[in-house]
């Protein structure tokens, strides 16, 4: 288990500068397609990593070239994860997720309009990764210390603006802050609009319905002891 400290290399959580941030991650933890941290990294033979879903799509678009070089693929088979480079990131992550944390709390507080919709996915991004990586402890002690920062607001409202992909992802979520914090689910069931949940339990996707299942399951339970 890693410690969160009140300050780090950026100062203090409440004077973290979006931008500051973001150029003081090490290059190569950053994909060059999506322009965010990796979560699969995958090195192709011209010695460029990528995050793997999005070489898939560049490849899967009949492209057969690395697209930082531009060179031409001997083949446009996806390789394995890189493991070592993955284990940094996760490492360099674990020192600094309560200063990621902030941060993406930072930004979705600042992001109300539709002008900031990419800001809210990089924040969304930010949680998913400490609330989905590391071992279940880390997990959630990351999740008790997003919602003390105010972070089921944010997630609420992706719940109820977000596409479908990303409302099932936020319901995921969710589900982990309730495990990790059963307190919460009163406000969440106050605050949450049932019209999300049925567009979750009415879609084709399984893993939408699962999720929704699962929200509905702890949203309705509210008599059971939240120490359980």
């Amino acid at each position: 288990m890693f410690l969160f400290l009140s300050t780090g290399p950026f100062g203090s959580s409440e004077d973290i500068d979006q931008d500051s941030f973001f150029s003081s991650i090490p290059k190569d933890f950053i994909c060059p397609i999506t322009g965010q941290l990796f979560q699969d990294p995958v090195t192709l033979e011209s010695g460029q990593t990528y995050e793997r879903t999005a070489i898939k799509e560049w490849f899967d678009q009949g492209n057969k070239t690395c697209p930082v070089t531009k060179r031409i693929l001997d083949s446009a088979a996806l390789p394995q994860t890189n493991f070592v480079l993955r284990r940094v990131i996760n490492g360099w992550k674990s020192e600094h997720c309560r200063n990621l944390l902030s941060l993406a709390t930072q930004i979705a507080g600042n992001a109300m309009t539709e002008e900031y919709k990419s800001k809210d996915e990089s924040a969304l991004f930010i949680i998913e990764q400490l609330l989905t990586s590391f071992g279940i402890e880390e997990q959630m002690v990351n999740a008790r210390y997003l919602i003390s920062l105010g972070g089921l607001q944010f997630l609420i409202r992706r719940l109820e603006l977000g596409n479908l992909e990303e409302k099932t992802r936020v319901a995921a979520l969710l589900l982990c802050c309730i495990k990790a914090n059963g307190f919460c689910r009163n406000y969440l069931a106050a605050n949450i609009g049932k019209s999300c949940i049925l567009e979750l339990l009415h879609c084709k996707q399984v893993s939408a319905r699962k999720n929704a299942v699962s929200l509905l399951i702890e949203l309705v339970c509210l008599n059971r002891s939240v120490l359980s």
